[in-house]
């Protein structure tokens, strides 16, 4: 007996050992079959899909909405007759659904939805995943924080409030020059590895703290005088919001920016890391409603000013819309030579300008002319040059369109707030009791078969402007907001977190319209994409939307 005791206690204590090494690694290192889920859901056949889920399948943060949000004016008829011309033919609204795969599109002229539609399967409640566009928001929180007197300047150098930097090659940068992409940090030099690295080792498996990841390059050129785009730049500017306010940036999005706008429906801000230590990832990966997008644009266009109250620092939106340095002006710093760069915002010559993602998420906002598009897509590649050109010819159309009585559009009419009271139908299909024929990916059914994922200045040229055509489709009111299950798949654990309500916000029971997902997009040039690390860069460039 007494012989027996202490293999027995040796063995005990070996088996307490081994379940406590597995218990902290499955705490700390997500199960192969999150990460496997999480690579195998990046597949350009899931991407239609994908692009309305992200939230389902990452984990992520809510962003909540104001209990009393408000619904944006509804404007029926504004565009009726609406066509553009594009590379000498005539377009409608419509034929971008068919043209580049886009998913849904909401078009506000002064404050009012004037066109709103989805593809099927998507609805007004859908969380579109926004890629690169969230860098605008992140810029946009900075101000805020700014605003707030939480940052002394942008001026001020980072390691004032991350101590993290020093000793990195991000010492002595500014948070101007992280908001101008311009720390002189190497990142995706000649490819786009690092970017691969960040979302692979960061969101997809968690492996390392995307903060980590950010403060491991190297320093190529100094500080504020070559522009270089950097997906983890913008990892530090949300680590800055994180900092001052002491808490997360999603709460902090919520709290000045989401419920003061009266946002509709919760946000979902994916993070490195599953948890409440889990980080929101600064440059990409954000999800909302397309209205709220739409709604971020237009306080946006009013110079950071909300039904009277200034919320961002006067001059911000000029400073961070408006190319003024010369290293950020249009020419080698994008393969669109039109298109300068601000504090996370993309420039133009007319006074236009626009936060940018992969697939063709856009942001389109045009001041002088009071109009916001805001387009969710799932192209084929992340840029597609032809596809940029056919939205920009739409944008600018909208932008000359007549939207007065006499006009033929009924923006001078009365609103009737009736509209917000009863969802209809459009003449592309928004809406339907029944979800989606066609199934949606069933991403854990293929794990098996999967392989875990690999380790405005005014010296630019004036645009010119399209004739605006005739006018284009029924715009559907804004739906009230009422619970319903979503329709997308169970994933297991792969997108949990402590704040999975971001992917339950409320939405409209006609949100799980459509038969079959958005046509294809037509095939583009091979380029590098460092979102799946796919294709090989063709140029010089590595296309700086393609986060």
């Amino acid at each position: 007996m007494f012989k027996l005791r202490y293999p027995a206690i040796a063995l005990a204590s070996a088996l307490f050992g081994a379940f406590a090494a597995i218990g902290i690694y499955m705490y700390y290192v997500p199960l192969p079959t999150d990460a496997m889920a999480r690579g195998e859901a990046l597949g350009a056949d899931r991407r239609p899909w994908l692009h309305g889920a992200m939230a389902e399948v990452f984990p992520t943060r809510a962003v909540e909405a104001a209990p009393d949000a408000a619904a944006l004016p509804v404007v029926e008829g504004a565009l009726e007759g609406f066509t553009f011309t594009h590379d000498g033919t005539t377009k409608t609204i419509e034929d971008l659904y068919a043209d580049q795969a886009m998913l849904g599109i909401v078009v506000l002229k002064d404050g009012a939805i004037v066109h709103e539609s989805y593809a099927p399967g998507h609805g007004p409640g859908t969380l579109f995943t926004t890629w690169s566009v969230v860098k605008s928001f992140t810029s946009t929180l900075v101000g805020m924080a700014l605003q707030d007197g939480l940052i002394g300047s942008v001026d001020d150098a980072l390691s004032r409030y991350i101590p993290e930097v020093s000793g990195t090659a991000y010492e002595g940068v500014t948070i101007r020059q992280a908001l101008e992409m311009s720390s002189g940090v190497a990142f995706d030099v000649g490819s786009g590895d690092d970017t691969v690295a960040f979302v692979t080792d960061g969101p997809i498996t968690g492996k390392r703290a995307a903060l980590d990841i950010a403060l491991s390059h190297s320093r190529q050129s100094a500080p504020g005088s070559a522009f270089n785009y950097n997906t983890a730049e913008t990892q530090l500017l949300v680590e800055l919001v994180r900092r001052v306010t002491g808490g997360t940036a999603a709460d902090y999005m919520a709290e000045r920016l989401w419920q003061p706008l009266g946002m509709r429906y919760n946000g979902a801000w994916v993070l490195d890391a599953p948890g409440a230590d889990g980080a929101e990832i600064g440059g990409a990966m954000f999800n909302a409603a397309l209205r709220d997008w739409a709604r971020f644009g237009w306080f946006i266009a009013q110079d950071g000013v909300w039904e009277g109250e200034r919320l961002l620092p006067e001059g911000w939106v000029t400073d961070a819309t408006v190319t003024t340095q010369a290293h950020l002006m249009p020419g080698d710093i994008h393969p669109d030579p039109t298109l300068g760069y601000g504090w996370q915002w993309w420039t133009r010559a007319d006074g236009t300008f626009a936060a940018k993602g992969a697939y063709g998420q856009a942001i389109n906002i045009d001041p002088a002319n009071g109009l916001v598009v805001a387009k969710a897509s799932a192209w084929t590649e992340p840029r597609v040059p032809a596809h940029d050109a056919e939205t920009l010819a739409m944008a600018r159309a909208l932008a000359v369109w007549d939207y007065s009585e006499e006009g033929g559009g009924v923006l001078d009419a009365a609103l009737d707030p009736a509209l917000d009271a009863a969802p209809e139908t459009g003449t592309v299909e928004t809406v339907a009791g029944e979800p989606p024929a066609v199934p949606v990916p069933e991403i854990a059914d293929q794990l098996p078969q999967a392989a875990p994922p690999p380790e405005r200045a005014a010296t630019q040229a004036e645009a010119d402007t399209s004739a605006p055509g005739t006018r284009a489709v029924e715009s559907d009111p804004e739906p009230a907001m009422l619970s319903a299950p979503s329709v997308k798949p169970e994933l297991g654990s792969a997108g949990a977190s402590e704040d999975r309500s971001a992917s339950t916000a409320p939405v409209d029971p006609e949100d799980t319209a459509g038969n079959t997902p958005a046509p294809a997009p037509q095939a583009a040039e091979d380029r590098q994409d460092p979102e799946e690390g796919m294709g090989v860069a063709q140029s010089r460039f590595i296309d700086p939307d393609e986060e």
